[in-house]
């Protein structure tokens, strides 16, 4: 076993022997923080052949890049295309829209780092990866500036000849990302889901939103570009739907009134082709295609959602007045059954359900380690204290301005109250987290950890 630090932690020997005997099976893994969980996990895994180890943020692909490294294990990273991308990284277009541009560029042979892919070796992208630091924004700024070349394909290519693959939630929970990537199944997989109690929220990992502006944005392009009266007339009653919403909660919307039919959209989808050729021949630079968006890709998202069973639709208005409507998910269907498919599992968080939950989640028979309740306190509990705070709520139909401003007093409180170390707050999402912080006044120091935030900046901050 290839330890890469002096000694163990109590159970961390007993559970990499414990997992590696069980692979191929769900195995659950909870510890607390600062166990050592990422460790754990790579070294059970040392003999498997094939390993997608995913993370909910590409910032916290790095103490996995890190641990790779200290075992020299092989790996490779990927996350989001668009983020990935050298042109785009910081082009605000819909993720939808990026991956038609991407592929119509790379068609017509207008992108220069994907052009000059095949004249570098894999050999020097994992050289890139080897001398790199451990922030995955580093790795891929260093294949663009150093080799020339388009970090995403780059670093997929390594995919096939890597035992360790590093990548984001969606590559595991959404077969359209998966694919963007993987040439191969995930029935080839090992699969290790770090925060795994995320699973209980498949809200988190599954949401659409439609807003008026989407709408009306859409509409003016059908009309321009003259596509068809058929789309103009389902965009103006799509639009006099959600014009309709009055209330801050969420009411469900009868798919009946939103879905088009299999015909339309189809046609939507030929023509979003046609419409993006078309504002082509009026640039002056071929190259600016990739900038070209269009809401029409957005509203065909949202509408193969609306089509799926374990979706429903809500309209809801939000804090700002803005009317959207939403697609969540209403079973644990879809989770469950990406999960039936690798080889096997290992879950692994702080605060992981009980077992009888996760086996009625995923409908099996896990094999559940709890450390702590197996080996005894990791960390000593002494100056740990719990507070539970109930004037306040993160529930999405509670959400208000008011409730905003109740959360950022409890967080200045706590602040003003503690004065001194560092105080971490936890959001449900980077939207909630803006909302609070918008009502926090200056005077209190603040690092914001946002989509767009690197680890290492965050790092560099706090210890500034």
């Amino acid at each position: 076993m290839k330890f890469p630090y002096t000694t163990f932690r109590r159970g961390q020997k007993e559970s990499i022997e414990r997992i590696a005997k069980r692979l191929g099976s769900t195995i659950v893994l909870k510890a607390p923080t600062g166990f050592g969980k990422t460790i754990v996990a790579i070294l059970s895994h040392i003999k498997a052949p094939k390993v997608l180890y995913v993370v909910r943020t590409r910032n916290e692909m790095a103490p996995v890049v890190r641990e790779l490294k200290a075992v020299n294990e092989g790996f490779t990273i990927v996350f989001s295309g668009r983020r990935m991308c050298p042109i785009l990284r910081n082009v605000g277009i819909e993720p939808e829209d990026f991956w038609i541009n991407c592929r119509l560029l790379r068609e017509k042979g207008l992108c220069p780092y994907y052009e000059r892919l095949n004249k570098v070796s894999s050999s020097s992208v994992e050289r890139v990866l080897r001398t790199s630091g451990i922030d995955p924004h580093e790795i891929v700024a260093n294949i663009a500036n150093k080799l020339g070349i388009c970090p995403f394909f780059a670093l997929s290519r390594l995919i096939n000849n890597s035992k360790f693959i590093v990548a984001t939630y969606p590559y595991l929970f959404k077969e359209e990302v998966f694919r963007t990537a993987f040439s191969d199944d995930l029935s080839e997989y090992y699969v290790i889901i770090d925060e795994a109690h995320t699973l209980l929220n498949i809200q988190s990992l599954y949401e659409e939103v439609l807003s008026e502006p989407d709408v009306e944005a859409a509409l003016r392009d059908v009309r321009t570009y003259s596509l068809g009266k058929d789309f103009i007339d389902y965009l103006i009653k799509l639009r006099d739907l959600i014009s309709r919403i009055k209330s801050k909660m969420l009411k469900k919307v009868e798919k009946a009134y939103v879905y088009p039919g299999e015909g339309l959209i189809q046609l939507m989808e030929d023509d979003i082709i046609e419409l993006r050729l078309k504002k082509l021949k009026e640039m002056i630079d071929a190259r600016n295609l990739i900038n070209i968006s269009t809401k029409l890709t957005k509203i065909v998202k949202f509408l193969k959602y609306v089509k799926d069973e374990n979706f429903e639709v809500y309209g809801h208005l939000d804090i700002d007045g803005s009317r959207k409507l939403r697609i969540l998910p209403t079973s644990y269907n879809l989770v469950r059954d990406r999960l039936k498919m690798p080889k096997g599992l290992l879950l692994m968080s702080g605060t992981m359900p009980r077992k009888d939950i996760v086996d009625k989640i995923l409908e099996c028979d896990s094999y559940y380690i709890d450390v702590e309740e197996d080996y005894g306190r990791i960390f000593p509990h002494y100056n740990i204290f719990y507070a539970v705070y109930t004037a306040v709520t993160s529930s999405f139909r509670k959400r208000s301005i008011a409730e905003y401003i109740k959360y950022a007093e409890l967080l200045k409180g706590v602040f003003n109250t503690v004065n001194k170390g560092v105080i971490l707050a936890l959001y449900p999402s980077y939207e909630f987290m803006d909302n609070v912080v918008s009502h926090i006044e200056n005077d209190v120091t603040m690092i914001s950890e946002g989509p767009k935030t690197s680890f290492a900046e965050v790092v560099n901050e706090v210890f500034s």
